[in-house]
């Protein structure tokens, strides 16, 4: 799923490097917010080379087992037995 940031000050909605398609951002901006791309670029304090964020997770299923899961984007790994 893309990425989308609000930002208060500026006053700003960022989304990730390609993570919305053109409509979407037409749409937002035809609304009255501003939209910037992130740069594919080195990270920053808030982004990490145009991504926002990652997910690292596990989830307790039905059964009682437990399913790990990494955001591929990043280093992550899920292991487990």
């Amino acid at each position: 799923a893309p990425r989308v940031h609000h930002q208060h000050l500026p006053d700003l909605v960022f989304f990730e490097y390609h993570g919305l398609p053109a409509m979407t951002v037409q749409a937002l901006e035809a609304l009255g917010h501003t939209v910037r791309q992130r740069d594919p670029g080195p990270p920053d304090a808030y982004f990490a080379g145009g991504m926002s964020g990652d997910v690292q997770l596990i989830m307790v299923m039905p059964d009682g087992t437990y399913e790990g899961w990494s955001d591929p984007r990043r280093g992550g790994l899920a292991l487990g037995r």
